[in-house]
This record gives structure tokens, sequence and C-alpha cells, in this order.
């Protein structure tokens, strides 16, 4: 029974490797690769990352990304090698490359675990990794630390899926150095692994029980539900469509949004996420999270997370922003 799932992780590592090596094969990599004097934001940290650590010349931001330079700089550390622009470049590449190998190794778990059919693997492999983030962005991007964040992702479901509440803190806690909205989606996982309701009820206080109350009602009727929904997506799509453009530059990737589509795209945008919002009754699972947030296991787990992030922010005090 063992061989066709060493078959297909086999024939994974194969498919994803020649994802790997034809990004190698662009310009922008081949230029990295050839050339010794180039060294970008993660190149330049993965050399100097015990120097910036000490003097906090970190910039905040890529510091929260900054996990394959920590690992590049103190492997060669360790082995008491010369680290190089050039050297740096290369490992970054390995590091991404084995990420993405991990990955598969990762899927290939879950699908064990939930006993999922061949053909449930192969479509869940196609999206996962024959996707546009691999095949058009991250092989042609000179440095990028998403195959690293998209590998603790897949660790992240391979923990809640075999309940290893270790692992999951663990792949939290590596995540808050290479991609912080990825730790920010597992706090709520933690902070409910071992709460009961039961138990929590009893430390809500009065005000917030309107709150739970107000929950429940929508959660009940699904028209009322639907409504509220469809008018706060439409608030917010346009407002992020046709205002906010208007206080601050679009961000990287947006500035040629295809305007004239946004009267149909918007309200189609609206109508698929209150469509799947109401089938899985984000309101019940809503007021469910708010009553166990109040169990005393979930307050201490929220007092250790923000002991974490803090320590996280005062290795980093300063503003300064990397060129």
């Amino acid at each position: 029974m063992a061989y066709p799932h060493i078959f297909r992780v086999v024939m994974s590592v194969v498919v994803v490797m020649a994802i790997v090596f034809f990004g190698l094969a662009s310009e922008d990599k081949y230029s990295i690769f050839m050339q010794k004097e180039i060294c970008g934001i993660y190149c330049e940290m993965a050399v100097n990352y015990s120097e910036y650590l000490d003097k906090a010349y970190f910039d905040k931001y890529y510091f929260q990304k900054s996990l394959g330079p920590l690992i590049v700089h103190y492997y060669f550390l360790m082995l008491g090698a010369e680290l190089t622009p050039r050297a740096a470049n290369h490992a970054l590449e390995v590091l991404s490359a084995l990420s993405l190998v991990a990955s598969v190794f990762l899927w290939n778990g879950c699908v064990k675990r939930l006993k999922l059919s061949e053909s449930a693997y192969w479509i869940g492999f196609a999206g996962l990794f024959v996707s546009q983030i691999f095949i058009k962005l991250v092989p042609f991007a000179e440095e990028s630390p998403d195959t690293l964040a998209f590998a603790l992702g897949m660790s992240m479901a391979y923990c809640v899926i075999s309940r290893s509440l270790m692992g999951l803190c663990f792949t939290c806690a590596l995540a808050l150095l290479t991609q912080p909205q990825l730790a920010l989606g597992m706090i709520p996982l933690i902070l409910l692994w071992k709460t009961d309701r039961s138990t929590a009820i009893a430390h809500v206080p009065s005000m917030a029980l309107k709150m739970t109350s107000l929950l429940n009602k929508l959660s009940s009727d699904s028209r009322v539900a639907g409504l509220a929904l469809v008018i706060l997506f439409l608030i917010v799509f346009t407002t992020a469509a046709y205002i906010l453009p208007l206080v601050r530059s679009p961000f990287h990737g947006t500035e040629h949004s295809l305007k004239q589509f946004f009267p149909v795209a918007i309200p189609l945008a609206a109508a698929a996420m209150t469509w799947l919002l109401v089938r899985i009754d984000i309101f019940f699972l809503t007021e469910e999270m708010f009553v166990r947030l109040f169990h005393p296991v979930a307050r201490m787990t929220m007092l250790a997370i923000a002991i974490v992030w803090g320590v996280k922010g005062l290795m980093c005090p300063s503003w300064h922003r990397v060129q």
C-alpha cells in the first residue's frame, strides 16, 4: 500500500523541481547567479544578520520576513565558511527549493491522514503547486520569502489535521519571522485549541453577552445575515476600489487594475463572499470563538502570544528603511 504513496511523492518532487529549475533559467534568476556584485535586501540581511541584529539596523517590515536570511547566515557561521553575496544568493535559492519539496511531503501527509483518494491528491497538488504563484512569480523573482511562507502554511494545515498543538505553536513562532499574516491566522486556532464552551460561558461579562445574543440572532436568520454581509462587502470593496486610491497611491501590482470592470466585479465579489460565509454559518462560528476567548486557558495563551510578539518588536526597535 505504501508504493503508490512513494510514487506520487517522487513524481510530485520531480514536478516541483522542474518548476524550480525552470525559474532558475529565467533572466532575473540567472543574473544573481552569474554576477557576484548583486545583493538585494534578503541577500544583504543574510550576509549581515548578526551585525544588523546587534545594532538594531533592521527595517521592521523586512525583519518580519527574515527567517530565510537568518537560517542562511547562521548556517554559514556554524560551518565557519565565508558568506559572500553570491553564496548568500545561492543558499537562499536552495532554501526556497527545499521549502517546496518539504511542502510536497506535508501535503502528502495531509492527504494520508484525511484518507483522501488518489485523484483528490493530484487535484490538490495541481491547485497548490502548479499555480500562478510558483509558475509565474516566485521562480522569476530575484529574491522571495514566499516559498518558505508557503511551507509554513502547509505545516499549519498538517498540524491542525494531525492535532499537534506543539507543532502549531512552533510553526506560528517561525511564521513571526516569515509572514506575520500567517501567524495571525494561527492565533485563533491556538487560542481555541484547549477551551470548552461550558467553562468559557461562565467568564463572559454581561456586556459581552449582548454581542453573543446579536450573533445568535444573525446565525438563526440567514436572510438577515446575508443582507448584512452583502452591505458590508459592498461598502468595503467600493471603498477599496474608489476611495482608498484617492488617499494613497495604489499598492504594487494593483496600479494597472481594469477599473471599467469594477461595477460588475464588486457586486459579484460581494455576492460570492456572502454566499460562502452564510454557507459556513460565519456568525455561529464567530459567536463560538468570541465566547471561548474568555476561557482562562485562552486568556493565558493570549498573554503568552502578546509577550512573544512584544519580544519580537524589541529585537527591532528602529524604523530604519533598507534601501
